[in-house]
């Protein structure tokens, strides 16, 4: 017979009929997620913490969630049948499985992850492992497995990246930046060690975007 509403403020409200008779500050900042089930509500916002509230809006656990992945502002929330775990779906594009007991990860990381916004612009596979590695316009490099299609590695730069590409021992990567006219980063280029993605080398010699990386067939020139 109620219904539960989340507004940008922050801010739970309980409805009966056309009637508001609650309102509680649940979140700092929008209010981006709510569900419903026989456990309770489950609230998420911008503040990247879930709340737990009773069906008259009574406050129980609270979960931080900011360590999980990029950027992890709330963005839908679900609770399993049996209220042992919830599911979270963030602004990073990841999904994370937790425990409604303490907030734990139950996967070790992410069980769906991607690009979380703009365009994918480039994808290069290893040259012998069963690997890929993407770029695009959210800044971001990340590396999956083809087979379990999970996510092994992530890097993320300061501007947007437009290419990549692996040279043909595979040991190395290289990423060439983009954006918008008068951009700081498009025309730059970052050399990276393909094992932990530490940058080796770093050059801009354009000031527009670089749009192609491609090695020599033997490895020792980089276009």
């Amino acid at each position: 017979d109620n219904l539960v509403s989340g507004t940008a403020s922050g801010l739970l409200l309980l409805w009966v009929d056309v009637n508001c008779v609650r309102s509680v500050k649940g979140h700092n900042g929008t209010i981006n997620s709510i569900f419903s089930c026989s456990h309770g509500i489950l609230s998420g916002g911008v503040d990247q913490r879930i709340r737990m509230w009773s069906t008259n809006l009574e406050p129980s656990f609270t979960f931080d969630v900011s360590h999980y992945g990029v950027n992890p502002c709330i963005r839908s929330l679900c609770m399993a049948s049996d209220g042992t775990s919830i599911l979270l779906g963030t602004k990073g594009s990841n999904i994370f499985e937790i425990s409604a007991i303490d907030g734990s990860d139950l996967r070790g990381g992410p069980i769906a992850v991607g690009h979380s916004y703009g365009n994918l612009f480039s994808v290069a596979a290893h040259p012998s492992k069963f690997e890929y590695i993407t770029v695009g316009q959210d800044q971001t490099l990340r590396v999956f497995d083809m087979s379990t299609s999970t996510q092994l590695k992530i890097a993320t730069f300061d501007g947007e990246a437009r290419t990549v590409t692996y040279n043909p021992m595979g040991d190395i990567v290289v990423v060439g930046f983009g954006g918008a006219a008068g951009s700081p980063k498009a025309g730059a280029f970052v050399v990276l060690n393909e094992e932990d993605l530490s940058v080796v080398h770093e050059a801009k010699d354009s000031v527009c975007a670089i749009t192609v990386v491609a090695f020599s067939p033997e490895g020792e020139t980089l276009a």
